[in-house]
């Protein structure tokens, strides 16, 4: 699903002038925190990962990964926060929504990759192994932490290949 673009409206004071507005979308968060989440992976795991959109199935379904090196690991990286808002009332789920399909894509994928979940708000990734542990997955999946800030990447847990 596209997200709608945002434009950003400068009102200036009566009689001040402002510089025209800025009426180019910005980029999106997922645009700029997903290239800097797959380096760290990248360089703590010694892959060459790229985002690729493949066949999983066996009638043709397709899904964009965000992390994939052939042969070697296979990816989704959640940049959206726990809660989808600052305000963790806001009753807005998407950080917990696309979490969880993600890791329903990474079950559905029949290859032999390493399987892994980095999120880049500690809070998603915590709250997702918290929310799925001792839960039956098909195959183990990774869930990881990147501090954009650091450029470091945390195992926060594995889910299911019991």
């Amino acid at each position: 699903m596209r997200r709608a673009k945002r434009f950003r409206i400068v009102v200036a004071a009566a009689g001040a002038s402002a510089p025209p507005a800025d009426t180019s979308a910005p980029a999106s968060p997922s645009a700029d925190l997903e290239p800097l989440a797959r380096a760290a992976f990248d360089q703590a795991f010694g892959t060459r990962s790229v985002r690729q959109r493949l066949a999983v199935g066996r009638r043709g379904a397709e899904h964009e990964f965000a992390l994939h090196a052939p042969g070697a690991v296979i990816g989704a990286i959640i940049t959206e926060r726990w809660a989808g808002a600052a305000d963790p009332r806001s009753g807005t789920t998407s950080g917990q929504d696309r979490a969880s399909a993600e890791l329903l894509w990474l079950c559905l994928w029949e290859g032999r990759e390493r399987r892994v979940l980095i999120a880049t708000d500690l809070e998603l990734a915590q709250r997702l192994v918290a929310r799925y542990a001792g839960c039956f997955l098909p195959t183990q999946v990774e869930v990881h932490h990147c501090d954009i800030a650091s450029g470091s990447l945390y195992l926060v847990g594995r889910l299911g290949g019991e």
